[in-house]
């Protein structure tokens, strides 16, 4: 392999590294999540509260483990190609040449070996998420059916917010086109979706509030898709007028598990590059575990398929240190703060604060 096709790793790298960002926003958004209060309150809603703070703990503990899986993902990267280059100068030499060969297949099986703790790491971060996420269904599930003669209205309050939340994270860019082109702007912008209870005589109690950090290439929350989301808002106010407090509740908590369902396509299935990154660094550890044999039985350098791209190689290697150490830096370095973004069945769709 040597080289190893600085386009399609370069994507996986940056789409392995979209993948930690994501999660990240969704961990520093679950313990913004709030509940209110219900008076009298249903008995769902305390088991509900409790599963919500198991999430916050599962995000807590992504918040303290993503330096590592980040480190053990990038840092291979700078070491391999800073180790290949001088291989340039020694093609001449079969020894030499051996003993360089030798030193990056130590370096590639590193290289896995820490892309292999990544991985596992990542996927026992998603289980415990989704294991949490399993718990706030359970007490949903027993609201739902305390309540079954208002499920046809609960059933399409519920689908209107979906609807609404789906709209919001169309405003999303994806992230890896940022990291691939620096010269992309990137803007975090944190948008507050707020969902009160409709009383008697139009009285409104706050109930739930959702957070969510969104990545785009622009600031976001105005214009056409400001007044789409007006648009839902005001059919959700409609919604919850014709239901009781409790089957609203029930109906605006589901919501919550939307937001774990969401954050768990982004990072999984056909969206999980970290495979393939790992399967790179294996298949780089073979091809020189085969070159080394060849040099060992007496193959000379200039005689072998593989060192006659080694330029080419080694620049592929190089540039994907630089975007491993861009990556590092992001977002931290790139991307700028957006203006929060407000939105409210009750009140006008987007408040703009400086």
């Amino acid at each position: 392999m040597l080289s190893p096709g600085n386009s399609e790793a370069g994507s996986a790298l940056a789409g392995a590294v979209s993948q930690t960002l994501a999660v990240t926003s969704f961990a520093g958004a679950v313990p913004l999540i709030r509940i209110g209060q219900l008076s009298p309150e249903p008995c769902w809603l305390q088991p509900l509260r409790v599963r919500l703070a198991d999430l916050s703990q599962a995000a807590q503990r992504w918040q303290g483990d993503v330096p590592a899986i980040q480190s053990d993902l990038l840092a291979p990267f700078a070491a391999y190609a800073g180790a290949l280059a001088p291989l340039l100068q020694q093609s001449g030499s079969r020894i030499a040449v051996l003993e360089r060969i030798e030193m990056l297949q130590g370096l590639a099986a590193a290289g896995a070996a820490r892309m292999a703790r990544a991985q596992g790491a990542f996927s026992e971060h998603l289980a415990a998420m989704r294991r949490a996420q399993a718990g706030l269904e359970e007490p949903l599930r027993g609201a739902w059916h305390g309540l079954a003669a208002q499920e046809a209205g609960m059933a399409a309050l519920a689908a209107k917010v979906a609807a609404l939340q789906a709209h919001v994270d169309s405003w999303q860019s994806p992230v890896e086109e940022a990291l691939l082109d620096p010269r992309q702007g990137h803007v975090q912008t944190m948008v507050t979706i707020s969902l009160p209870l409709s009383g008697p005589e139009g009285r409104e109690t706050p109930f739930l509030s959702l957070v969510s950090e969104l990545g785009s290439a622009g600031e976001i929350g105005r214009g056409p898709g400001r007044d789409a989301a007006m648009r839902f808002l005001d059919d959700i106010a409609r919604l919850r007028a014709r239901l009781s407090p409790a089957a609203q509740a029930a109906a605006l908590a589901t919501s919550v598990t939307r937001t774990v369902d969401s954050a768990d396509r982004a990072v999984s299935g056909r969206a999980d590059r970290f495979p393939e990154i790992l399967r790179m660094w294996r298949t780089e550890t073979d091809t020189l575990a085969a070159l080394g044999t060849a040099l060992r039985a007496g193959a000379e350098p200039s005689a072998m398929p593989a060192l006659g791209g080694l330029r080419v190689a080694a620049a592929d290697w190089q540039a994907l240190a630089a975007l491993a150490r861009s990556c590092a830096l992001f977002p931290a370095v790139r991307a700028r703060q957006g203006r929060p973004v407000a939105l409210a069945a009750h009140a006008p769709v987007a408040a703009m604060t400086a």
